[in-house]
């Protein structure tokens, strides 16, 4: 027995609200992920290279122990960064994968979708019964 027609057209809703849903979810993921790396840019020019880069034996104010101290001081900054910069590419990598999981979902739904309206489009309406009768429709007689 084949479905109702308002069976599948129920199903092609249910189909294209999780597709509006899925793409909106991608949508905010790309938003994500855009500004992750154009704030992980702006870290790594201002913060990350700046600070690895500084040359304290450069000015005479941090000769001898300040240096040494200020040396001290950068190499850990220098290592908690590094930490910092190893956690944005982890997390960088890890909405990559969502983006590219929810891009397959989407693409299921939009197969199954063109399934629904192409059984949609071969619908008939199929008045056979289970039990091998057919019911006629100029009358009331069911036939065997």
């Amino acid at each position: 027995m084949s479905r109702s027609k308002a069976d599948i057209e129920a199903d092609i809703k249910s189909c294209s609200d999780k597709i509006a849903e899925l793409e909106a979810v991608l949508e905010l993921l790309t938003g994500y992920q855009t500004r992750l790396s154009e704030d992980h840019t702006d870290y790594t020019d201002n913060v990350k290279t700046p600070v690895d880069g500084y040359d304290f034996a450069e000015n005479d104010d941090w000769l001898g122990k300040n240096e040494d101290a200020a040396e001290t001081v950068r190499e850990k900054i220098s290592l908690c960064m590094t930490s910092y910069d190893d956690d944005i590419t982890k997390l960088e990598d890890q909405i990559a994968e969502a983006i590219e999981k929810v891009n397959g979902m989407i693409e299921e739904e939009n197969e199954r979708l063109a399934q629904l309206k192409d059984e949609l489009d071969n619908w008939t309406d199929d008045t056979d019964t289970s039990d091998g009768t057919e019911v006629s429709s100029s009358s009331d007689e069911i036939s065997t």
